[in-house]
């Protein structure tokens, strides 16, 4: 599948692919005595599936693009499908595997899986994290946030409140998994006495909201990601985008300066939000509504949104004049 950018036109239309028992000799797989040549991406949204045309048992594989999209560059995200097949006798049998050292969780959470998770954690730490939920999506899922605080529910005076949110579009998934890895190793490490933990968790109130889009994660997740598209679950389940629903409150600002209103007929912070946006019938998904009332009950002084598909970072405002 290539690159899922609004931005480039980036993906691969043909490549071959080369495996390794040792990472030192390839053997590039073949079609009779020719190279084989897999046919990649026509467009970038529709993922393409390719099968190998007899089984291939290798430790190591490479996918060299051959050629791309005359008008973009080299991009191609890849998942390969296999099975493992242990060898006793083969020296090199986890000889170079790479483990976690931590008791850290690596794997793609559901909805009810991440429930538990953030359960889990909260059992294992309930002197310094709270579970509660800032509203419901439009198919009924609560959206879930932990915090972790030396008080939890508590807001003490002097005391900055931070937060992390992801999954504003559902199938955007790594945000999510960041954020529980996060909750679970703050948890570890303050049991273990990691000093800077201890100073974070004392004096900072953490809010963290692993899922802002839970319908379309499931969405996404129910028909898997060799064959789906990149905008399955990008949306809410009434079909907007989240990341875009927020009231534009720089254009206001921005017209307020060329207007000469500011700061005598208008402040150039805490821009409200207009009236038209809040009423019920303006264009404003229920988990992004959520969000607003949330942002506006806890008085956050820093907060971040986690996102996948590019390497990039935003911030205020967020869009040019």
């Amino acid at each position: 599948q290539g690159r899922s950018s609004l931005w480039s036109s980036d993906w691969v239309t043909s490549y071959k692919v080369m495996v390794s028992n040792d990472s030192h000799s390839w053997v590039t797989l073949k079609n009779g005595s020719e190279d084989l040549i897999f046919l990649g991406n026509r467009e970038k949204e529709i993922p393409v599936r390719n099968i190998f045309p007899s089984p291939v048992v290798a430790r190591y594989i490479r996918v060299n693009p051959c050629s791309w999209f005359h008008s973009g560059s080299i991009c191609m995200r890849v998942e390969i499908l296999g099975c493992p097949l242990p060898d006793p006798n083969n020296y090199y049998h986890r000889r170079n595997e790479v483990i976690t050292t931590d008791d850290l969780d690596f794997k793609h959470h559901g909805y009810k899986e991440m429930r538990q998770f953030m359960k889990v954690v909260n059992e294992l730490c309930p002197n310094i994290t709270r579970i509660y939920n800032i509203g419901k999506s439009q198919n009924g899922l609560k959206l879930y946030a932990i915090e972790i605080s030396d008080n939890p529910g508590e807001h003490e005076v002097g005391e900055p409140e931070f937060r992390y949110t992801a999954g504003s579009h559902g199938n955007e998934v790594l945000g999510r998994e960041l954020l529980l890895l996060l909750m679970q190793f703050m948890c570890l490490e303050y049991l273990s006495g990691n000093q800077r933990i201890r100073h974070l968790v004392e004096e900072t109130r953490i809010h963290l909201l692993p899922s802002v889009n839970p319908d379309g994660y499931e969405k996404a997740f129910e028909v898997g990601s060799e064959l789906s598209g990149w905008s399955l679950g990008r949306w809410t389940n009434d079909g907007i985008d989240i990341h875009h629903n927020f009231p534009d409150l720089n254009s206001m600002l921005w017209e307020a300066e060329s207007k000469k209103w500011i700061p005598r007929k208008m402040a150039n912070h805490h821009v409200s939000i207009p009236e038209w946006y809040q009423s019920e019938n303006a264009s404003v998904a229920l988990e992004t509504r959520a969000l607003i009332a949330w942002m506006e009950k806890m008085p956050f002084v820093l907060g971040g949104n986690l996102q996948g598909g590019e390497l990039v970072v935003t911030f205020p405002y967020d869009r040019t004049r």
